[in-house]
């Protein structure tokens, strides 16, 4: 005859519930309780297996909304420090006369093709210079589609028509090959593509004529670190 169960071992998890409070716990790590308290009531109300695809489901639409309306960032220079850094969270970061440097923080695709060309058209408006070059500072896009290619060769289009150089900095090799799939490559030509985004830099201050002096020309590397924020 089994054991009748006690007070205490009726209460008890049992290894299903312990293994989804696993999963609950791992999607609260990288979502924040917010997030995951769904998953923590779908346990709760429904059982453990929709339970974890509750918490799975949110831990997808939370990847699709990051992706969807990823973070940009305009950069700038700040006195001390190597790089290249958000004027959003710098407000002391410097911009160079004429350029913008603009970053994408996640691959292109049909979803946020769009976000990304009014990122960059936003970016032109809000400065009171005139803007001869933007700088993608392309190293966070791991890929792009179709549709993004397309709104890609438009907003080249619109920057053309504003007489605004388009390049990029720090495009990784296979991205560069879906490029060349989609003939944007060709179209923008080897002269576009900078190794780093200082190169670029440097390849605007050389063909426009814009004077400008890096405090990292005058003055020793003091800085903090050389990762970009």
């Amino acid at each position: 005859m089994p054991e009748p169960l006690t007070r205490d071992r009726r209460y008890m998890p049992g290894l299903d519930g312990l293994r989804a409070l696993a999963v609950i716990a791992v999607i609260v790590y990288h979502l924040g309780f917010g997030w995951a308290s769904g998953g923590l009531l779908g346990v709760a109300v429904f059982g453990v297996l929709p339970g974890i695809a509750i918490a799975v489901a949110l831990s997808l639409g939370d990847f699709v909304r990051q992706a969807w309306r990823p973070h940009t960032a305009i950069l700038g220079r700040i006195r001390g420090r190597k790089g290249y850094h958000d004027i959003e969270r710098h407000p002391e970061a410097v911009q160079i006369p004429g350029l913008i440097i603009y970053r994408f923080d996640a691959p292109m695709f049909f979803a946020n093709a769009e976000y990304f060309s009014d990122g960059v058209i936003e970016a032109i408006a809000t400065r009171q210079d005139p803007i001869g070059w933007i700088v993608l500072a392309a190293e966070p896009i791991t890929d792009i589609d179709t549709s993004a290619a397309e709104a890609f060769d438009q907003l080249l289009d619109d920057l053309e028509i504003e007489s605004v150089h388009l390049v990029l900095a720090e495009l990784k090799g296979p991205v560069k090959d879906r490029l060349r799939s989609y003939g944007l490559y060709e179209r923008l030509g080897d002269d576009r593509f900078f190794a780093t985004v200082g190169a670029a830099v440097h390849g605007y201050l050389d063909v426009s004529g814009v004077k400008w002096v890096d405090w990292s020309d005058k003055e020793p590397d003091v800085g903090r670190g050389s990762h970009p924020e």
